[in-house]
C-alpha cells in the first residue's frame, strides 16, 4: 500500500442533501476531531450544521458513517452518488442518520 492507496472516495458532488435531492448544496467545511477509532468532520450544507463521525465497521471491510445534523424536523435528508437513485435516509431513533459502505477494492 502506498501513500496514495484509496480505500474509499465518495462519488459525485455532496452526496448528502437536504429535501431536494436535485439540488446541489453549499458546503462550508468547519473543522474536526480526532476520537478514539473515529473522525468527527463538521461541516454545513446550506447553512445547516452536520456533524459526520466515521469510523471502521466492526469486521473492518467498510466505514460506517454517523450524521447528526443541527436541525432536522420535517427535513428529508437523501444520500446521492452519481449513477445511482437518490436514497432517502431514516433517522434512527436518536436522530442521527448511518450510511454503512463496503470497502472496495483499492486504487492508486
Amino acid at each position: 500500500m502506498t501513500a496514495s492507496t484509496y480505500f474509499y472516495r465518495e462519488a459525485g458532488p455532496a452526496p448528502l442533501r437536504r429535501d431536494d435531492p436535485a439540488h446541489v448544496p453549499a458546503i462550508a467545511f468547519k473543522g474536526y476531531t480526532l476520537r478514539e477509532a473515529a473522525v468527527e468532520l463538521r461541516y454545513t450544507i446550506d447553512g445547516v450544521l452536520v456533524r459526520e463521525e466515521i469510523r471502521a465497521n466492526p469486521e473492518k471491510s467498510g466505514l460506517v458513517r454517523k450524521f447528526t445534523v443541527e436541525k432536522s424536523a420535517g427535513e428529508k435528508w437523501w444520500y446521492v452518488r452519481e449513477g445511482l437513485p437518490p436514497a432517502l435516509l431514516t433517522a434512527e431513533s436518536s436522530g442521527e442518520f448511518s450510511i454503512v459502505d463496503p470497502f472496495k477494492k483499492p486504487t492508486p
